[in-house]
């Protein structure tokens, strides 16, 4: 498959990320103990692998499929508004090449 045809298949498939900011206490606590499939990103992420980052904000990606669940959870431990996390529900794809430090998954992570 030649470039420009790959590239036009992938915008075809491609979810936008929709993202919801929200304000939990101890975010990555509730997101750890949730359930459902995520993976952290941005400064969070860089925390947990390197730890030279001091993270206002959390944010994950989430499956498109997971969004109701962590909507119920947002609704039950915290509220939607601008806050300290933000759920990004996107397609398969940004779980690629996912790593587990301590527990908690991260994506996008800068080489070292």
């Amino acid at each position: 498959m030649d470039p420009s045809t790959l590239y036009e298949r992938w915008r075809e498939t491609r979810i936008e990320p929709n993202a919801v900011q929200m304000s939990l206490q101890q975010p990555l606590d509730r997101i750890r103990e949730a359930g459902p499939d995520y993976a952290l990103t941005t400064d969070e992420a860089e925390q947990v692998h390197q730890g030279f980052l001091f993270p206002s904000t959390t944010a994950l990606y989430v499956r498109e499929a997971d969004i109701e669940e962590w909507l119920d959870l947002v609704a039950e431990e915290g509220f939607v508004s601008g806050g300290n996390a933000e759920l990004r529900a996107t397609d398969e794809h940004v779980f690629y090449n996912a790593q587990t430090v301590d527990d908690v998954t991260t994506v996008s992570i800068s080489p070292t």
